[in-house]
């Protein structure tokens, strides 16, 4: 299974500092560039990175 994404760097990356990472994932109807839009505020503080998921996944649980 593949994923595409796309990576934010803050825009003022600073050599050396640790950054928290975001990962967004989205829903039905929606892509990555939706969610980043979600959490642009955090964009100078985070490394965000948006992911699709290209095929759907079914999880299905049966009890007997």
């Amino acid at each position: 299974m593949s994923y595409s994404y796309e990576i934010h760097m803050p825009a003022n990356l600073e050599p050396g500092k640790k950054y928290p990472t975001i990962f967004t994932l989205h829903g039905k109807g929606s892509n990555e560039r939706n969610m980043f839009g979600l959490v642009a505020p955090l964009a100078e503080e985070f490394i965000i990175i948006g992911i699709r998921i290209c095929r759907l996944v079914l999880v299905i649980s049966i009890t007997i």
